[in-house]
C-alpha cells in the first residue's frame, strides 16, 4: 500500500532507476536504469505474498507460480558479452525460515500421490528459493568395477586412481549425471523425464513441520502438441526411463559379483590352488558376463568416450530411445511434446522383450548358479561370494 518502504539491493547496481515494470506472466520485477541495462529480479511473487501470517510464522511455504514446460530454442547467433544469464529451467519454490532449521526437505509429489522429486534445500534465516527442473530424477548411474579385457590397466589411468568404481562414458554420455539433473531441455540423455501438465503438490518439512502447496505444470505455450500428445510422450519415456534403470541396477549387482570372483581367481593364481577351482570361478564369471554383455557393450567398460567398436546393449539403447521419445540430449533433437512415432513404439516393445529375457536369465543365475558355486566354496572350507543386492 506503499506506507512502509524498505531496501532491496541485493546485486542491483548502484544506479539511478527511472522505471520499474511486473512481467504479467511470470512475475519478474524488470528494473531499469542510467546504467546502460536493465536488471531482472526473477519470480516477485514471495515478495507479492509476504503478508502478516508470513511474517509471523516460523516457517512458511508460499504459493508457486505456474511452471512452463518450455522446450529450449536452438539458434545460430554467437553469446554477446553484455547477455545476461537465465534464470534455471522450471519451478521455482520459495519458502521462508525465520531461523535455521535442524533438518529440511522439499519434495514434488505427483497427481497420484506418489514421490516424484526430492530437491536440496537451501536452510537459511529469510526468504530461501529452490528450483525443480520438472523432471524425474536422472537414470542411475553405471558403477563398473572389474577390469575389462580390453583394457586391462585402466585403473591405473589418472581419472580413475583411487577409486572403486567408474561411469560409463560414451558420447553424450559423458559427464556427470549428477550435473546433467540440473541441466534444461538439451544436455544429457540420461536426465529425467519431464513430467506432463497438471498439477502436483510441493512438500516442505522444517523441524517437523509439514506445508504444501499446489504447483501448476503447463504445456508449452508454443508447441502445436495437445495434452494427450503429451502424456503419450510422457508415458512412453517413463516406460523407457523405468527399463534403462531396471538395466542398470542388473548391470551394478552383476558387477559386484564380478569384482569378488576376479579378486579369487587373483588368489587362486597367487597361491598355486587346484585347476578345478579355478576353472569354476572362470566358468561363473563367463555366465555373469553373458548376462552383462546383453546390457552393456564391452568396449564401453574401457573408459573411451568414443569407442564406436560394437553395437549398443540395453542400457544404452534405451537411453537413446528415451532421448528420442522425450527431450533429447547431445545430437538427438527429442520429441516430448507429440505422440512417439509407431516405430519407436515398436523398437520399444522389442527392447522390452529383450530386456525381460536378460532378467530371467538374471535371476536364474542369482537362484542357482551363485548359490551352486557357494556351496562348492564352502565344502572347500573358502569364503562364498557375497551376496550385493542392488535396488
Amino acid at each position: 500500500d506503499g506506507d512502509r518502504w524498505q531496501p532491496l539491493q541485493n546485486n542491483l547496481p548502484h544506479a539511478p532507476v527511472h522505471w520499474i515494470t511486473v512481467q504479467e506472466h511470470f512475475k519478474d520485477l524488470v528494473v531499469g536504469t542510467y546504467g546502460r541495462g536493465f536488471w531482472i529480479l526473477d519470480d516477485l511473487t514471495p515478495l507479492e505474498q509476504f503478508d502478516d501470517n508470513a511474517r509471523n510464522a516460523s516457517v512458511h511455504l508460499f504459493t508457486s507460480r505456474p511452471a512452463y514446460r518450455f522446450r529450449e530454442i536452438f539458434h545460430r547467433e554467437m553469446a554477446e558479452g553484455v547477455e545476461g544469464e537465465n534464470p534455471p529451467y522450471g519451478a521455482s519454490i520459495n519458502y521462508l525460515l525465520k531461523q535455521p532449521a535442524k533438518k529440511i526437505e522439499i519434495t514434488i509429489e505427483g497427481p497420484d500421490g506418489k514421490t516424484i522429486r526430492t530437491l536440496k534445500a537451501a536452510n537459511l534465516a529469510g526468504i530461501n528459493r529452490a528450483w525443480w527442473d520438472l523432471r524425474y530424477p536422472a537414470i542411475n548411474d553405471v558403477a563398473l568395477r572389474t577390469a575389462p579385457a580390453g583394457n586391462p590397466h585402466v585403473w591405473e589411468e589418472k581419472r580413475f586412481v583411487g577409486k572403486e568404481s567408474r561411469p560409463v562414458y560414451y558420447y553424450g554420455v559423458g559427464r556427470s549425471q549428477s550435473e546433467a539433473v540440473m541441466r534444461s531441455a538439451s544436455g544429457e540423455p540420461t536426465i529425467g523425464p519431464l513430467v506432463a501438465p497438471g498439477t502436483y503438490i510441493v512438500k516442505l518439512v522444517a523441524d517437523g513441520q509439514t506445508l504444501t502447496q499446489k504447483l501448476t505444470v503447463l504445456k508449452d505455450p508454443n508447441t502445436s502438441g495437445s495434452d494427450a500428445d503429451v502424456e503419450a510422450a510422457t508415458k512412453l519415456s517413463l516406460a523407457i526411463y523405468s527399463d534403462a534403470n531396471a538395466s542398470v541396477r542388473m548391470i551394478n549387482q552383476i558387477e559386484w559379483t564380478r569384482k569378488q570372483l576376479e579378486d579369487l581367481q587373483k588368489m587362486i593364481k597367487a597361491a598355486n590352488a587346484d585347476k578345478a577351482l579355478s576353472d569354476s570361478t572362470k566358468s561363473l564369471d563367463d555366465k555373469a558376463l553373458a548376462i552383462e554383455d546383453q546390457l552393456l557393450q564391452r568396449t564401453v567398460a574401457e573408459g573411451d568416450l568414443k569407442s564406436f567398436r560394437g553395437p549398443l546393449q540395453l542400457y544404452l539403447k534405451f537411453v537413446w530411445l528415451g532421448a528420442e521419445v522425450g527431450s533429447g540430449g547431445a545430437d538427438v533433437a527429442g520429441n516430448p511434446d507429440f505422440p512417439p512415432t509407431q516405430p519407436e513404439v515398436d523398437v520399444y516393445n522389442l527392447l522390452h522383450g529383450q530386456l525381460e529375457k536378460a532378467q530371467s536369465e538374471f535371476n536364474d543365475f542369482y537362484a542357482k548358479e551363485l548359490p551352486g558355486f557357494n556351496d562348492q566354496m564352502t565344502k572347500k572350507g573358502l569364503q562364498k561370494v557375497m551376496l550385493v543386492e542392488v535396488k
